[in-house]
């Protein structure tokens, strides 16, 4: 099995993949981080995340988005190709007016995904 993370750079990208990087090891299980840059943002270079990682622990593999513009699609289309065993999102806080222009992947992904989605906020 294998479990999911959605990752920008942001903190709640951060505390998503550090999360999915706890599942992974607690699970002994893989972990595919999908990347999309943060809006702004023109790549992704590394994930500091994931050096801490063991040489012993799960293996992680870092999947640039191929529809960056559609991550939520993209992530449920892979979780449900691989039969991943779980969804990491991070979650920030949005005023309603917020949500309702510019939508929600974390929402979108909630919604639409058939497997378990562990959503984690970043610590303040």
């Amino acid at each position: 099995m294998t479990i999911i993370a959605a990752y920008q750079q942001t903190p709640e990208g951060k505390a998503a993949v550090r999360r999915a990087i706890a599942e992974a090891e607690l699970r002994s299980t893989d972990l595919i981080v999908v990347t999309a840059p943060a809006h702004g943002d023109e790549s992704i270079s590394s994930i500091p995340e994931l050096d801490a990682l063991p040489a012993s622990g799960p293996a992680a593999v870092v999947r640039p988005a191929v529809r960056p513009d559609h991550l939520a699609d993209e992530v449920v289309d892979l979780a449900s190709e691989i039969s991943a065993e779980l969804i990491v999102i991070g979650l920030r806080r949005r005023s309603p007016v917020g949500k309702l222009l510019l939508g929600s992947a974390a929402q979108d992904i909630l919604l639409d995904s058939s497997v378990p989605v562990l959503a984690v906020r970043a610590a303040n």
